[in-house]
């Protein structure tokens, strides 16, 4: 069976049972941390992240707003 058999397949399912489809598959993606390793500049990115977050210096956005900004850049 092919990615894109399953994937034809998968979207006939619900709205619901897809989002529960997704939510099985990324479970069962191993999350060894020499696995899912970040690059250098990930790394970078992420802390400088964490440190505008902690400074007070973020501006967080709720999921449907960057959901709606991305469908609109389509």
């Amino acid at each position: 069976m092919t990615l894109k058999t399953v994937l034809k397949q998968a979207m006939n399912l619900s709205p619901r049972e897809r989002s529960l489809l997704a939510d099985e598959l990324w479970r069962s993606v191993p999350h060894d941390e020499t696995e899912l390793a970040l690059t250098p500049a990930q790394e970078r990115d992420l802390r400088q992240r964490i440190a505008e977050d902690k400074a007070g210096r973020s501006r967080p956005q709720d999921w449907e707003s960057v959901r709606d900004e991305l469908r609109r850049q389509k």
